[in-house]
């Protein structure tokens, strides 16, 4: 593939997201490249393996710089191979007396193709349930990265007519995401799915950090509910997708960079990885740990190849909404946390054409009181934006008696419960 001056190559890798590459990218100066998210499987699913052949090629016509993914760089030795999990997925499902319900990351098409693998292997229909789950099972079978007996899936709609001991459910969720069907199956909320004491739930993914609350209440739900849980304690029910520490040695052992730049994970995970490169025969002054916004530019010279870093570039976060990339500012943030923190009052007086009161005012909250609880208050708040409004000044304009609501509005609630909502007056003439 060439893009201007670049010449990119793609090299696949392997990955729990099927058709994973890196990219060697080849310029007039030479070529870097960055491995993507990768592991050294040597038994995956897909039988897809990480080209080291070809990572070595490139080393031995030389290589500036090489980008490589750290998240599991503190982590000693080898990830578990995809294909253990295919066997404890076996032994797993192959052994339960009851139910099975499996919740996985939906990217993960080797796993779910390992799911029903070992469902089918033994008599039990596979039930894909929320939306992401369904809809990878749905691309991945267009696109031919999983393959499936007739009749192994069935709609959720099947659920009750399937014997108990004979169904395998694959749930989204497993992040423990509040309207993912894993969470409302241990709330007793899906519309189709239930799960009985005795059944067992396969927890196939691991804690991502911040989650552990959100996944913890769906655990504690389902223990309650007398259900059996396995989860990463357990061997061989997960394993991860991006390499060990030996495994990112052999790929900086294959490559001999002259630069090295660890990138995708937390500081402390890009640390552990510059250390394995140093470890391995980089030159500590040739590792650049970088962080957001931090451009790194290579130039030639007559002595090779020079790598520094540039000036910072500002970055931050970019909120987007909608179907389209349709950008959202700050005050438009500012006033969604204002109406979550303190609710809005809508008020609308009708006046004549000379700014007297002619009806209402009329008003409405949202999140700030219960309005049919609280009649009396009601009562008094039109009370005080009648009196605002019947000051005696005549021909005021709209914008004046539009404020003159607003203040009292803003004024009574500050008072009566130390609240500012958003106010949001009309005023409408007759």
């Amino acid at each position: 593939m060439q893009i201007g001056e670049f010449s990119i190559e793609p090299i696949p890798v392997t990955h729990s997201i099927a058709d994973a590459v890196a990219l060697a990218i080849t310029t007039s100066i030479g070529t870097v490249i960055h491995t993507g998210d990768f592991k050294l499987d040597p038994t995956p699913i897909d039988g897809r393996l990480t080209d080291l052949k070809r990572f070595r090629e490139l080393g031995d016509r030389g290589v500036i710089a090489l980008l490589s993914d750290s998240t599991n760089a503190e982590k000693p030795g080898r990830t578990w191979s995809e294909l253990s999990v295919a066997n404890a997925m076996r032994e797993h499902i192959g052994k339960a007396p009851n139910r099975v319900c499996v919740t996985t990351f939906s990217s993960n098409i080797h796993r779910v193709q390992s799911i029903i693998d070992a469902s089918y292997a033994v008599g039990r229909t596979v039930i894909p349930v929320g939306r992401s789950v369904v809809q990878n099972i749905q691309m991945s079978l267009e696109r031919g990265f999983l393959k499936v007996e007739r009749g192994a899936l069935a709609e959720p709609s099947y659920y009750d007519n399937i014997p108990r001991s004979h169904v395998t459910v694959i749930a989204s969720g497993s992040q423990g995401e509040a309207q993912a069907s894993m969470t409302r199956i241990a709330k007793a909320t899906h519309p189709y799915i239930r799960l009985d004491p005795e059944d067992r739930v396969i927890w196939s993914s691991r804690r991502i950090p911040g989650n552990e609350l959100a996944i913890g209440s769906v655990t504690g739900n389902l223990l309650r509910a007398g259900i059996e849980l396995l989860d990463d304690r357990v061997p061989h029910v997960h394993t991860s997708g991006h390499a060990f520490a030996d495994e990112l040695g052999d790929i900086i052992s294959a490559v001999r960079p002259r630069f090295f730049v660890p990138v995708h994970g937390e500081l402390r995970h890009m640390r552990a990885h510059a250390k394995i490169a140093e470890g391995l025969g980089v030159e500590p002054a040739n590792i650049f740990i970088v962080e957001d916004g931090q451009p790194l530019v290579i130039t030639d010279t007559p002595q090779g190849s020079l790598m520094r870093r540039d000036e910072p570039v500002h970055t931050g976060h970019i909120f987007i909404e909608g179907d389209g990339l349709n950008r959202v500012d700050e005050v438009v943030l500012r006033d969604r946390n204002i109406l979550a923190e303190t609710g809005i009052v809508v008020v609308v007086a009708v006046v004549d054409d000379i700014g007297a009161l002619v009806s209402g005012p009329e008003i409405a909250t949202r999140g700030v009181i219960h309005v049919d609880a609280n009649a009396g208050m009601m009562n008094a708040l039109r009370d005080e934006v009648t009196a605002a409004l019947d000051t005696g000044e005549l021909e005021r304009g709209d914008d004046a008696l539009a404020e003159d609501m607003r203040l009292a509005v803003r004024r009574f609630f500050r008072r009566e419960l130390g609240k500012k909502p958003i106010v949001v007056p009309l005023v409408m003439r007759v």
